[in-house]
């Protein structure tokens, strides 16, 4: 095994990481059913950690299907932290308020949302859902990871 001409080689310990992990319940099931139906609301929750060994800023979470996205205001670790939601990255810096924060290796992020369910979905009978998080190491690298989650509990 030759590294040099390899196409596979070990991955150095400074390549940035960032990695999404989203899931979807049935959050509220206003007829006790346990499928939805119209007007019932699918909670997503959203884990943002950095698996890698180079701090990220400017964290960012993109989900086109939901609105009320909100972030804890703190990592698992107890750091101060705020998530871009959407194109906000883009808002004015002199808002002031405290911008971003880092994700420390091994650090994580907490995010949740909700999603009404509407006739269009239930005639479907599945909800695919995609999410993307973003972030910027010290280096100017960007990184990405996009987590899809699917609910499907139709009669």
């Amino acid at each position: 095994f030759d590294l040099q001409t390899s196409a596979c080689a070990a991955i150095s310990g400074d390549v940035p990481l960032v990695r999404l992990t989203k899931v979807v319940e049935l959050g509220i099931d206003n007829n006790n059913d346990h499928y939805g139906d119209v007007g019932d609301v699918l909670h997503y929750s959203f884990t943002i950690d950095n698996p890698g060994m180079l701090p990220l800023s400017a964290i960012q979470l993109v989900d086109p299907r939901v609105s009320d996205l909100q972030c804890d205001a703190v990592t698992a670790n107890g750091e101060p932290f705020y998530v871009f939601r959407g194109d906000e990255i883009f808002d004015d810096a002199f808002e002031g308020r405290v911008r971003g924060g880092i994700l420390a290796p091994g650090d994580s992020i907490d995010c949740t949302a909700n999603y009404a369910l509407t006739a269009e979905d239930v005639a479907r009978r599945r909800v695919i859902n995609s999410a993307t998080a973003s972030g910027v190491a010290p280096d100017g690298r960007a990184v990405t990871s996009t987590s899809t989650a699917i609910f499907a509990m139709f009669r």
